[in-house]
């Protein structure tokens, strides 16, 4: 008769339960590790959705902030050559206009009109 142990199971039983209890310990350890590396990859997912979504938004956010400077260096070039433009047309009209000129002290120091159409 094979001894008892004071739990009331033998030498042989309480082996035989050790063994099925570190079994299935390892089999439990098993899919944890493989639940832990599924989780792992659905956070590599997630964190490389969210961030191609960010760059995404961040480029689109550049390229409308390059647009938009873009708009200003033209709409900066088209108010220099209008003002190029009205520049040049008010010389042209001051040329053709009366310019005065004031005489020297010689000539009684009046100021004379001189007609620049001649």
């Amino acid at each position: 008769m094979a001894k008892k142990t004071p739990s009331g199971r033998g030498k042989g039983e309480r082996t035989d339960a050790m063994a099925a209890l570190q079994a299935a310990n390892e089999e439990l350890r098993a899919k944890l590790t493989d639940i832990q590396i599924e989780l792992q990859q659905e956070k590599n997912k997630i964190h490389s959705v969210y961030y191609s979504s960010v760059c995404a938004s961040q480029c689109e956010l550049m390229s409308c902030s390059r647009k938009a400077v873009q708009l200003q260096i033209n709409e900066s070039t088209k108010l220099t050559v209008l003002l190029m433009r009205c520049c040049q047309t008010r010389q042209s009209d001051l040329s053709g206009a009366i310019v005065f000129t004031l005489t020297g002290p010689g000539d009684g120091g009046d100021a004379s009109a001189v007609s620049g159409t001649e």
